[in-house]
């Protein structure tokens, strides 16, 4: 069954609570901008439903979490490692 992005747009805008700002691009991967609360989810051809679910709930998360501050300054881990866990 083919994604529809208007569903994933307001699943997000659901459970983040807010009426965040969904952009469906030609990106490499998902990505939510804490700044400008702009969530981007990548067009891709073989992503299922689950896939963009998954990658909806990750960005979500940093909607709900992520402050919206330079904290990379005051540590060296890498960003990519925090964004994982």
């Amino acid at each position: 069954m083919a994604v529809s992005h208007e569903i994933k747009s307001q699943l997000a805008k659901l459970l983040a609570t807010e009426d965040l700002i969904v952009e469906h691009r030609k990106v490499e991967t998902a990505q939510f901008n804490v700044h400008t609360r702009v969530l981007t989810l990548p067009l891709w051809d073989k992503a299922s439903n689950v896939v963009y679910d998954l990658l909806v709930g990750h960005e979500v998360g940093h909607a709900l979490f992520t402050p919206d501050e330079d904290w990379s300054e005051n540590t060296k881990i890498p960003k990519q490692y925090v964004n994982i866990v």
